[in-house]
């Protein structure tokens, strides 16, 4: 089953991930695509980018 990522999530991924040697990120790209544990566990940032702006979090105490 394949799965659509929008445009601007691949341009995000590539911006964060701009200035790393060019061949482990190749690597890192072969991963990512190669799984969906993989590419969750190496888009992190995606999730932790959103999180702050969840209104949930708004009234949360801090921890």
């Amino acid at each position: 089953m394949q799965h659509q990522v929008l445009p601007s999530t691949i341009e995000t991924i590539v911006r964060y991930n701009a200035g790393r040697d060019p061949e482990r990120l190749l690597l890192k790209y072969r991963a990512l695509a190669s799984n969906a544990f993989s590419f969750l566990r190496g888009t992190c940032h995606l999730y932790f980018e959103q999180l702050p702006a969840h209104p949930i979090l708004q009234n949360a105490p801090p921890a």
